[in-house]
C-alpha cells in the first residue's frame, strides 16, 4: 500500500480499508504505446497511474484520433466503473514507460459504502472530470482555434503556480492539437499568431511577455484558482463576466 499513498483519495481510509486495498489491488507495467484497455471493453477496475501518463482517446474509422484527456502520474480514470457496470468510454493508451494501479471496482464500491469522505473524494472526482468535458464540448463550439490553445495555456500558467512567466508544456503538440480539436497545422499557425502578441513557444517551452498577458481568455472556472486574482482588480473580470475575451491580443 505504501506506493498508493501517493494518491490523494486514500489518505481518510481506515488501516483496515488501505490493506483491504492492497491486497486487492495489482500494479502492472505497460510500456510506451501500449494498450491498456479498449474502446467499448468491459472494465471491472479503476485505474490509478503510478508513474507515467495515459492518452483516453477514441477513434475514427480512418484512424484519426479525438483525444478526451490525457492522465499524468498521480491520477486516476475510469472512476464511474466504482458506481455501476461500465464498458469502457475511450480506449487507454499510455504515452511513456507506465505503471499502473487496478483496483477493483467491487473493492472501490464496498469501501465507499462505509467510508464517506472516500466516497465524496472519488464522486467530486468524476465530477470534475464531467464538468471539464462538458467545458470542451462548449470550447469546440464557440471558441476560435486562438482562443481554444490560449485558454490551454493559461490553464498551465496556473497549474505551474502562475507565478513564473516561463512554463513547460505538458506534452507533445500534435497531441495537444488534437486534444483541442484541430489540426497540427492550425495548431502551429495559431502558435504564429501567439508569437506576434510577445508569447513565445520554442519546442516544450512557453515564456509569457508579462504574468497577465493570457487574463483575456480567462472565465470562472479558472480565475478563482488563479493566484493574481483579485475581486476589485483582476484584469480579466470583465472578459470573464461578459465572455467576449476582448481584453488582450490573443482573443
Amino acid at each position: 500500500m505504501q506506493n498508493m499513498t501517493k494518491f490523494s483519495c486514500f489518505s481518510d481510509l481506515t488501516p483496515a480499508q488501505q490493506q483491504q486495498v492492497a491486497n486487492l489491488s495489482s500494479l502492472k507495467h505497460f510500456t510506451s504505446g501500449q494498450e491498456i484497455i479498449g474502446f467499448g471493453d468491459e472494465t471491472a477496475h479503476m485505474y490509478f497511474v503510478g508513474e507515467g501518463q495515459v492518452k483516453l482517446y477514441r477513434a475514427d474509422e480512418n484512424g484519426q484520433d479525438a483525444v478526451l484527456r490525457v492522465v499524468p502520474k498521480g491520477d486516476w480514470f475510469f472512476e464511474l466503473s466504482a458506481f455501476f457496470p461500465l464498458n469502457a468510454p475511450a480506449a487507454a493508451v499510455t504515452l511513456r514507460d507506465t505503471d499502473i494501479f487496478m483496483i477493483p471496482s467491487d473493492t472501490m464500491r464496498d469501501i465507499m459504502c462505509h467510508n464517506e469522505a472516500f466516497a465524496q473524494k472519488i464522486l467530486g472526482h468524476a465530477a470534475e472530470h464531467f464538468h471539464a468535458l462538458t467545458n470542451k464540448v462548449m470550447d469546440m463550439t464557440l471558441k476560435t482555434p486562438l482562443q481554444r490553445v490560449s485558454y490551454f495555456l493559461l490553464q498551465e500558467f496556473i497549474r505551474n503556480g502562475g507565478k513564473s512567466k516561463e512554463f513547460t508544456l505538458p506534452y507533445k503538440k500534435s497531441l495537444i492539437a488534437s486534444e483541442l480539436g484541430m489540426t497540427a497545422e492550425t495548431f502551429s499557425r495559431v502558435l504564429m499568431r501567439l508569437k506576434e502578441t510577445g508569447i513565445e513557444i520554442e519546442r516544450n517551452k512557453v515564456t509569457l511577455p508579462h504574468a497577465k498577458a493570457l487574463c483575456g481568455v480567462c472565465d470562472p472556472a479558472l480565475m478563482h484558482r488563479c493566484p493574481h486574482f483579485d475581486p476589485e482588480q483582476c484584469p480579466a473580470q470583465e472578459a470573464c463576466l461578459s465572455a467576449t475575451c476582448q481584453k488582450t491580443g490573443v482573443s
